[in-house]
């Protein structure tokens, strides 16, 4: 007992001290670079101080405002969470804490109640807990926790401590709530960089922020249970930081649209190889046949097989889910939707398990639960989330964020918090809602619902985004913004016509819009429409100087209408804009190859690696460009590299074996050949040379029906056309005789020669031998004679071997090729 209240008053002097315990000051997963208030001071003319949203972070909060110090008889509850709570696509009026602040002094009005917002846009749990420490000295009574979407929006690395058990972690947690702890912390952890936490900027950096939608999201199974992990702490600290302020906490499960928000990225799995993703790609072209046929049992019978090649393709279990709604199996419906989510690589609606971490801390903790994502399942068709109460993948229209704020009164009654007169629901919520409304103004509901679309569109989620353009068209009528996204909508679905008639609207509109300028560009250039293009491009860097995708734009399109000088002036314009624009960098090199200006190209490519290591067509071009000043070695490190980052990179297939083929080590020359037609069955370059690899090994047997496919591929491709003629002419090993077919040599050779327009000495020495191996050897010595006259003043060896063939003409016999040895 002595020893207990030693403790005791070891602890009550350290409180005096202002010691405070090291769990409420730190997170050991995460830091941050600094901590910046939300509310600030703020004197009223009563000379009583009131706390306001800071200025700089009124671009993730609402405003609120709220006394520093509680007046007596005041009941004050602070809503925590993202851009839910938030009110998203709304502002504060619309929220759940805005219906909280209508409907409470008209079920309870014996006191007076503070509702505060404090929901961040993009504020996952860890910043959320950083916000209810500043919180608690505010004499808070209830804080409100609605989280869990936002788990994987910053990249953040984890060190082992996640690992240790959770019993370990929870008395050590324990520890943490005391001042003596904080204190021996204090003096004896040394600074090791080896263990320190991730350090996150004073405010949210989401990682979709930095690229075009969701490309910088990979899978990563052990991030995701670090992060699961993660936020059960998060969860846990904020229910120790509520009560040591004396509060209670309600926590409330996320819920997402599920039927009507297909998943933000898809992965294959990394060992599939390359003949599963072709029977993959096949299965799912026949299911989308099938569907588009009416077949439904067929296009699942194609899913679910392609589902035994890779199951964690996450667009396949969505559209798994389609399927089986459609055909009134609910319940296998909304399992296969569930997966989709699970399986999103770029996860902004929250997963399975975080909805279940959420239930298990509120019953491990004896914390109230609003288990939210049930209710609005409960109010769905078949149990299935969707349209009809999500607004996109997480918000709700104003009258889903009216039912979560019925449901946390119903909590608030059930934590004996309130006594609501009997029919509340129906006498209260109805005068509430007609102020509410009265509040969202049509003009106010468009523009969230137009700003929503954009933010859909930029994300890649072009249904759902073109279906709240068309709901804020109808509200606001037409505006350069919606129809802008309505034209992204079309483009992506393949109506390319209806997107050039939405921008063309939307530039008659806004004729400086430049993004409208810049996509009408691009829709006309994939209908072969390039002045036009070229000078919508023109249109929108005038718009906008500094528009880095409108010069990007103007170059490729100068560079396709063969302006190559121009070109190269805005390729650099473009990176002068946005100096780590890789594409850019990648495009420049190669119009600088165009221009002959290899070494300049060299060094762009190597600026893009620079800015971009893992850019697998940085490294490929750099390969290109090596390989044409011969460096072959370094050539191939890079085509190798490559392929270490994209390992279906047909086109570094290609390029490394031919420079291996320049190199003479034609066996390896040959496998990187047929991998690139692995993937690429129709690539008429890797097929002829595939077949030039195989003859030189000896092989010509093998590489006849590749010099054929290439013919076919390319009919006005002179060079298999040549080789393949040449072949059919004069093959001449025993097992090649019945490769010889003079007819259709001819036939052959004639095309060659017309493509060439008779003068081209080669083509023409192809067409005598295959007269002469059709047996018509008068037409074989003059067009022997006219390729010889062609090829003078050309290397005399070629005219030498001209005439030795004309010799064997003119005795009426047929030349043959000699045999190659490999």
């Amino acid at each position: 007992a002595a020893c207990i209240l030693f403790f005791l008053l070891i602890e009550v002097v350290l409180a005096v001290a202002g010691i405070r315990p090291v769990l409420y000051e730190e997170d050991p997963y995460v830091g941050f670079a600094a901590n910046v208030p939300l509310y600030v001071e703020q004197q009223r003319s009563d000379g009583r101080v009131e706390m306001v949203t800071a200025a700089n972070k009124l671009r993730w909060f609402n405003e609120q405002r709220f006394l520093r110090d509680k007046p007596s008889g005041t009941y004050r509850i602070f809503n925590l969470g993202g851009s839910t709570t938030y009110g998203r696509p709304y502002d504060d009026t619309a929220s759940f804490s805005g219906w909280l602040r209508e409907l409470l002094p008209k079920l309870d009005s014996k006191r007076r109640f503070d509702v505060i917002n404090a929901g961040g846009i993009s504020y996952a749990s860890y910043r959320v807990a950083v916000v209810m420490e500043e919180l608690a000295r505010y004499e808070p009574d209830l804080f409100i926790v609605y989280t869990g979407h936002n788990e994987f929006l910053e990249e953040r690395t984890y060190r082992t401590l996640i690992e240790t058990p959770r019993l370990v972690t929870g008395l050590g947690a324990a520890a943490s709530r005391t001042r003596l702890y904080s204190v021996v912390h204090r003096l004896v952890r040394a600074p090791r960089s080896e263990a320190s936490p991730t350090v996150l900027g004073a405010e949210v950096d989401p990682l979709l922020e930095h690229s075009v939608g969701p490309s910088d999201y990979t899978r990563d199974d052990e991030l995701r249970e670090r992060t699961i992990a993660h936020f059960r702490f998060n969860l846990d600290r904020m229910i120790k930081i509520a009560r040591s302020a004396g509060a209670e906490v309600v926590l409330v499960t996320p819920a997402s649209n599920l039927k009507d928000c297909s998943p933000f990225k898809s992965e294959h799995r990394e060992d599939l190889g390359s003949s599963e993703m072709e029977r993959f790609a096949a299965l799912y072209r026949a299911a989308e046949q099938a569907r588009e046929a009416g077949e439904l049992e067929r296009a699942l019978e194609s899913l679910d097989e392609a589902a035994t090649i890779d199951d964690r393709y996450a667009d396949l279990h969505y559209r798994r889910g389609r399927l089986l709604l459609e055909l009134e199996r609910y319940e296998d419906a909304r399992q296969a939707l569930e997966q989709a989510l699970d399986e999103d690589i770029c996860p902004l609606r929250a997963l399975t398990s975080i909805t279940r971490v959420v239930r298990e801390v509120a019953a491990e903790r004896h914390v109230p639960l609003v288990d939210f994502s049930k209710v609005v399942e409960s109010i769905s068709p078949h149990g299935i989330t969707g349209a009809d109460s999500f607004l996109d993948h997480v918000h709700f229209d104003y009258k889903g964020y009216r039912l979560l704020a019925v449901e946390l009164v119903e909590a608030m009654e059930r934590m004996g918090i309130i006594e609501p007169p009997d029919g509340w629901r129906d006498s209260a919520v109805a005068v509430v809602t007609r102020k509410i409304e009265g509040e969202i103004d049509d003009e106010a509901q468009g523009m969230a619902l137009k700003n929503l679309a954009k933010v859909l569109a930029w994300a890649g989620k072009l249904e759902e985004a073109e279906r709240v353009a068309l709901r804020a068209t109808a509200i606001l009528g037409e505006d350069p913004e919606s129809l802008h996204t309505l034209g992204i909508a079309a483009a992506a679905r393949g109506d390319v016509e209806e997107a050039i008639r939405h921008y063309e609207r939307a530039v008659e509109m806004e004729p400086h819009f430049a993004k409208g300028h810049n996509s009408l560009g691009v829709a006309l250039v994939s209908q072969e429409r390039k002045e036009e293009a070229i000078e919508h491009f023109r249109r929108a860097i005038e718009a906008d100087a500094d528009f880095a995708e409108g010069h990007y734009n103007l170059a490729n399109a100068l560079e396709a209408a063969g302006d190559l000088d121009e070109a190269v002036l805005y390729f650099r314009r473009a990176l002068e804009a946005k100096p780590d624009f890789v594409d850019a960098g990648n495009n420049l090199g190669i119009a600088l190859i165009g221009q002959g200006k290899v070494e300049e190209a060299i060094e762009r490519f190597r600026e893009v690696l620079s800015t971009d290591p893992d850019s697998a067509e940085g490294h490929h071009n750099l390969g290109i460009a090596l390989m044409s000043q011969r460096e072959l070695e370094e050539a191939m490190v890079h085509f190798r590299r490559a392929l270490e980052i994209e390992p279906r990179f047909a086109e570094a297939h290609y390029y490394l074996g031919m420079s291996l083929a320049v190199a003479r080590r034609i066996e390896e020359a040959t496998g990187h050949f047929q991998q690139a037609l692995e993937l690429r069955p129709d690539y008429a370059e890797a097929h002829y040379n595939l077949a030039n690899a195989l003859s030189l090994s000896g092989r010509l047997n093998e590489g006849l029906p590749h010099y054929r496919e290439a013919v076919r591929l390319r009919p006005d491709w002179v060079a298999p056309l040549n080789r393949l003629a040449w072949v059919l002419a004069t093959a001449s090993a025993i097992e090649d005789a019945t490769m010889r077919d003079g007819d259709e040599a001819v036939r052959l050779a004639e095309r060659l020669v017309e493509l060439t327009r008779h003068q081209d000495a080669p083509a023409l020495d192809t067409l005598a031998a295959s007269y002469a191996a059709a047996g018509r050897f008068d037409r074989a010595v003059v067009t022997a004679e006219r390729a010889i006259a062609a090829a003078a003043g050309g290397p005399e060896e070629r005219v030498t071997a001209m005439r030795r063939r004309l010799e064997l003409y003119k005795q009426a016999k047929p030349y043959r090729e000699p045999v190659n040895e490999p």
